[in-house]
């Protein structure tokens, strides 16, 4: 269920974009609501009764759904690489703050058996990533871009199915199909019946 109201953000961000009167093609706004009908089935397979907890999650969607616009706002007006840098850099002074408040005494044992993880984690998960997203987004419609983005959620899946051998519901192969078309629809160029203009010498 944290997964499929996390992946709301495919919503959020075409609909901020409107506010921020930024459009995108009909079938991008198409993609976002397969996008939806997919994750359901990929996510849910109980009912979707909403806590506090999934509350803080649609927080945290809203919240990413801000910063993919805010990367389509500042990315065209500056060196990608350097703008994620000081994105880590800002990251990394606020955790270090919240680190000192709440994780203290650290467990060096602890950090010591988990740091391959925590080294894939902050180099390729997050530097890496948050890098070429950056840099990606420069020409990219920030709605076509949360889509693309939301097949984590598809990955996350496979990804576990083939590393930890765990078995895919038909359900959840239905979801993974529904976004990849998705995915497809929203880089499709839909100019149908649109006529190319002659020349004015003609």
């Amino acid at each position: 269920k944290a997964a499929f109201i996390t992946a709301l953000y495919v919503v959020m961000v075409p609909i901020i974009s409107q506010l921020l009167k930024k459009t995108a093609p009909i079938n991008v706004y198409i993609s976002v609501a397969i996008a939806v009908v997919g994750f359901y089935f990929l996510c849910i397979k109980d009912d979707l009764t909403l806590e506090l907890s999934d509350t803080l999650v649609l927080i945290c969607a809203l919240i990413f759904a801000l910063h993919i616009i805010v990367i389509d706002i500042f990315s065209p007006r500056c060196d990608g690489v350097r703008m994620s840098c000081v994105q880590f850099a800002v990251a990394f002074v606020l955790n270090g703050v919240l680190m000192l408040v709440f994780d203290m005494p650290l467990d060096l044992r602890a950090i010591g058996s988990a740091l391959p993880a925590l080294l894939y984690l902050g180099i390729c998960s997050s530097g890496i990533a948050y890098t070429l997203q950056i840099v990606g987004q420069r020409d990219a419609n920030p709605a076509v871009a949360s889509i693309i983005l939301s097949l984590e959620s598809v990955f996350g899946v496979i990804g576990g199915a083939i590393v930890f051998g765990e078995v895919l519901s038909l359900r959840e192969y239905v979801g993974c199909a529904i976004v990849f078309l998705a995915v497809i629809l929203s880089q499709l160029d839909l100019k149908v019946g649109k006529k190319p203009k002659k020349d004015a010498k003609d």
